[in-house]
């Protein structure tokens, strides 16, 4: 589109994009979703962790009740 656009006027309109990129607007919506992809980062490491988790307590369980059965086992 920027082709159609004469010479002169592809340069005004570059820098008319360099500028609106620099404002300080612009850099508050690059904090604001810096911090939300951070806030989000942070809810899957925790979700991973709490998968995880529940992978150890669920070998674990897994675990007992094969000690379990091998008592009963003895038992009988």
């Amino acid at each position: 589109m920027l082709s159609l656009i004469r010479p002169w006027r592809r340069d005004d309109a570059a820098s008319a994009v360099d500028a609106s990129l620099a404002s300080p607007l612009a850099a508050d919506n690059a904090a604001i979703i810096e911090r939300a992809a951070l806030a989000v980062a942070r809810r899957f490491a925790r979700g991973n962790v709490a998968a995880q988790h529940g992978r150890i307590l669920t070998a674990s369980r897994l675990e007992q009740e094969r000690e379990q059965l091998r008592r009963d086992m003895q038992l009988s």
